[in-house]
């Protein structure tokens, strides 16, 4: 998995790279879930962390339920987080400014 001579840093971006660009489609979701994350032209998991909660619940449409279903069965395993950034190196910060490392696979 990791190549030879390839710095730490772009190992790690690569991996928040790959785990950010998963599609919705492919993720273990309810049909409404789905279907609301479809109709706001929410493609991958990024365009998902990178909004609130209430965002999520006011542009999306989201209900508890569903947020429940994207934070406890999507986000959680994967380490994430509504709300999270990017900063100036385009690393991803959760909603403490802490940077995300995505776990081991």
């Amino acid at each position: 998995m990791c190549r030879q001579g390839e710095p730490e840093d772009a190992l790690l971006r690569r991996r928040v790279a790959d785990v950010l660009r998963r599609s919705v489609e492919d993720l273990p979701l309810s049909t409404r879930t789905l279907g609301l994350l479809r109709k706001a032209h929410v493609k991958d998991v990024a365009d998902i962390v990178l909004k609130t909660e209430d965002e999520l619940r006011y542009y999306v449409g989201l209900r508890e339920k569903s947020l429940d279903e994207l934070r406890i069965d999507i986000l959680f395993p994967l380490g994430l987080s509504f709300g999270m950034c990017f900063d100036r190196r385009e690393c991803l910060l959760d909603g403490h400014g802490r940077l995300y490392v995505p776990p081991e696979e």
